[in-house]
């Protein structure tokens, strides 16, 4: 743990996945299942971001139509539920090293969902009716 500041600094490295790799071997050394712990809570982490991304799509598109929404209002629960079962996310679940990728999609889901609820906001706030969803 004594290099930390050496690879956060560094830029031609992933610091954040690296650090991730560090905080795992100070909690279990070379054991994999905390490895593994922190891939399928990154895992949920990136599930719970696409629900909550699907249910900010789905109010921005029934915003001029609510009656849409009663018919449209489980497609963010699928979407999330798909999104985790799929097996193209089995490689970011098993494989160690593919922590990166499902900490980018984590990071870019983070990203896209808080620009959305600052467009939400800002549209809400000129019209007067407050926060969106």
């Amino acid at each position: 743990m004594d290099k930390i500041p050496d690879f956060i600094i560094s830029y031609a490295q992933r610091p954040l996945v690296i650090l991730s790799f560090n905080i795992n071997y100070a909690i279990s050394k070379f054991e994999v299942w905390s490895h593994h712990v922190s891939n399928i809570t990154f895992h949920l982490i990136a599930v719970f971001l696409v629900y909550r991304l699907s249910q900010l799509i789905l109010f921005c598109m029934t915003r001029s139509n609510p009656t849409v929404l009663n018919v449209l209002y489980k497609m963010p629960l699928l979407a999330a539920s798909i999104f985790a079962l799929h097996p193209l996310n089995t490689q970011a679940m098993t494989y160690i090293s593919s922590r990166s990728s499902i900490m980018a999609t984590v990071f870019y889901l983070v990203t896209i969902t808080l620009f959305i609820e600052a467009i939400n906001k800002r549209e809400g706030e000129k019209s007067g009716h407050g926060r969106g969803a």
